[in-house]
């Protein structure tokens, strides 16, 4: 049934169980994007899922990548299929992208938005085609990016002529040299909080990327400068594997190794643990185009977040994290300790700023804020 107030989103929204499968699928990713396409349906708007399974090249992954429907996250979603070979993929998987909206158009009529997620060849490609020879009013959301360097010259050129740009990452919001922009960083969840634990052990927690990227080789530098007699225990969370990660936990049992856990066992840790740790660096290229979206998950939990400070975060998240403003392990090590130290009062009054904070960023609020500024397009 066509419905005038329908969107098309050129992104990959599974459920859980995408992840046995041993795709490249990023969970924070995943969870991102779910949120914000059922932040739509909430709004009323009808979302259309055009989605791909992203695979390592053949033949360390699929030929064509698929999975049946039962892996997707909502009814409306139309997996594309690519062939998984270099040079092939990219245009490949453009043209299918390109031509399957081109259907989904005959099937709900043309959208309001066709919104692609990140500015790659191929949902460029796509985008720049519906575009420029079916007038869709298409918007480029950049969630992360390497530097774009002067007068953003790295920008992928085809993106770069969009009707309108959505940058999760403030810096990139400030300073993208385009006229129609719109800062979304996200919502918050809603969850079901229980009662903090007694602080007889202090846990901080880090959940997120094992790369340079999450920073959390400068967090076990810093944990290795915290005594034992502080009684701390660091749980890490996450995907992949880190060297000095496995290491660490040789030298110092107060390290626990979780790996990848599921959305509930996340749920379960966050409930039991004393603080939430981001200590990704401002320096690592790409930082500066992204937004912590694990800051967003902490928040719904209102403990305390020791966080670095990288150029995705806007200002107004001072009020909330515990920011150190430097790289440096020892910072970050005085920070946890002086957290460490409050005392249950300033606990309390943390939790009750942090609720203050998020009242208005909810998924449901975002994207209804979102959702006026696209229909003025």
């Amino acid at each position: 049934m066509k419905n005038k107030d329908s969107i098309f989103f050129i992104g990959s929204v599974f459920n859980e169980s995408i992840f046995n499968c041993g795709f490249q699928i990023s969970p924070a990713t995943n969870r991102w994007q779910k949120g914000i396409t059922n932040g739509f349906l909430n709004n009323k708007i009808n979302i259309i899922n055009i989605c791909t399974v992203p695979d390592r090249i053949f033949p360390y992954g699929k030929l064509k990548p698929k999975v049946d429907n039962s892996f997707f996250n909502f009814e409306n979603t139309f997996l594309v299929e690519y062939l998984n070979i270099p040079l092939i993929k990219k245009i490949s998987l453009g043209f299918n992208l390109f031509f399957k909206c081109l259907y989904l158009k005959k099937k709900y009529g043309k959208p309001i938005a066709l919104i692609t997620y990140n500015p790659t060849f191929e949902n460029s490609l796509s985008g720049f085609l519906l575009q420029k020879f079916f007038k869709f009013n298409w918007i480029d959301l950049c969630a992360d990016h390497y530097d774009p360097k002067v007068n953003w010259i790295n920008y992928n050129p085809l993106a770069r002529k969009s009707n309108a740009h959505i940058f999760l990452s403030y810096y990139a919001f400030k300073n993208a040299p385009f006229k129609d922009k719109y800062h979304f960083e996200g919502g918050v969840e809603a969850k079901n909080i229980k009662k903090q634990n007694d602080r007889k052990k202090f846990t901080i927690l880090y959940s997120g990327m094992m790369s340079e990227w999450g920073g959390l080789n400068t967090l076990l530098d810093a944990f290795m400068l915290i005594k034992e007699e502080y009684n701390f225990e660091l749980w890490v969370c996450g995907h992949g594997y880190n060297k000095k990660l496995e290491e660490s936990i040789k030298i110092d049992s107060r390290i626990k190794k979780f790996g990848f856990v599921s959305e509930q066992k996340l749920i379960e840790l966050s409930n039991n643990v004393s603080i939430f740790i981001n200590p990704r660096g401002k320096d690592v290229n790409g930082n500066k185009m992204n937004f912590p979206s694990k800051i967003l998950e902490y928040l719904s939990y209102r403990k305390p977040i020791v966080s670095t400070w990288t150029h995705g975060l806007s200002p107004e998240y001072r009020k909330v994290l515990n920011v150190v403003d430097s790289d440096n392990p020892k910072d970050l090590a005085n920070e946890i300790k002086k957290v460490f130290k409050w005392s249950n009062s300033t606990f309390y009054e943390n939790s009750l700023a942090i609720k203050n904070f998020i009242r208005n960023k909810s998924w449901d609020i975002q994207t209804k804020n979102l959702i006026k500024w696209i229909k003025t397009k």
